[in-house]
Formats: C-alpha cells, sequence, structure tokens
C-alpha cells in the first residue's frame, strides 16, 4: 500500500497522544495555505486593476484551489486516482480486460 501522510498501510489512525499536525502535516499546511494566499491576492490585485468583480474572483479562487487541495491530499501516491479519471483501466480491471 501507499505510504500517505497518515503512516504506513493506509491507516488513518495516530496515536492517542499525538496532534493532529504530527508528521509533517504542519509544514504542508503552511506551504498550501501560502500558496493559495499568494495566488489569490494576485487575482484580486488583478480583477481590481482590469475592472472585475474581485469578491467573484477571489471566491471562485478559493473554491478551486481548495478542491485541488483536498483531491491532493487524499489521493494515492500511485497514482490511482489518475487512472481513474484517465478511464484507464488499472490493476483492479487488469484481469477482466
Amino acid at each position: 500500500m501507499a505510504r500517505g501522510w497518515f503512516g504506513a498501510g493506509g491507516s488513518r489512525a495516530g496515536r492517542q497522544s499525538e496532534s493532529i499536525f504530527a508528521r509533517g502535516l504542519w509544514q504542508y499546511a503552511l506551504w498550501v495555505g501560502l500558496v493559495m494566499g499568494g495566488v489569490t491576492l494576485a487575482i484580486q490585485a488583478y480583477s481590481i486593476n482590469v475592472g472585475w468583480h474581485w469578491q467573484t474572483t477571489v471566491f471562485t479562487t478559493l473554491a478551486s484551489s481548495s478542491s485541488g487541495t483536498a483531491t491532493a491530499a487524499t489521493r494515492d501516491h500511485d497514482g490511482r486516482l489518475r487512472r481513474a479519471c484517465s478511464g484507464r483501466p488499472g490493476r483492479a480491471h487488469a484481469d477482466r480486460a
């Protein structure tokens, strides 16, 4: 099985005394938050400069980046999600083809 943020074997359970920001999750959250904030501020500045409704573009940017972040954080690192989205059969369907 793939190793993710939550340990080996796909186990999401940690120790009872372990913080939710253990195992490097705080670094990932900080990095993603800074990137999302920077992109959002750049989009806002551009929208104000060209006269668009900046609230709409900021909302759309945050909604899209949040969805993308959630998808990236929950995917398996061996590419199962990528194969599922592309329509190509994976290992589970290889024997049926």
